[in-house]
């Protein structure tokens, strides 16, 4: 049993292995994907456009998790929307 408020440093137990399950679950689908539909091969170069936006920084951390499994180098390049 967990005592005490639940913070962003102390959340609850469980909540780890959900997160963990939601995202190799994210992660094996995104791969399956690539892979049936030949996006990319090993050796590939792929340039993630990063705006800082939720979306953006999902999908970089879901390439650089699956860059090794797939065989690409990534490289990250800023873009700006200019809409704030």
């Amino acid at each position: 049993m967990i005592r005490g408020p639940l913070t962003a440093s102390r959340p609850l137990p469980h909540l780890h292995w959900l997160y963990y399950v939601a995202v190799r679950s994210l992660q094996q689908r995104v791969l399956g994907y690539i892979r049936k539909h030949e996006l990319l091969r090993a050796g590939d170069r792929v340039g993630i456009a990063v705006s800082g936006g939720a979306d953006s920084v999902a999908l970089l951390r879901l390439l650089l998790d699956l860059r090794k499994e797939i065989g690409v180098v990534l490289s990250v390049v800023h873009f700006n929307h200019k809409l704030r």
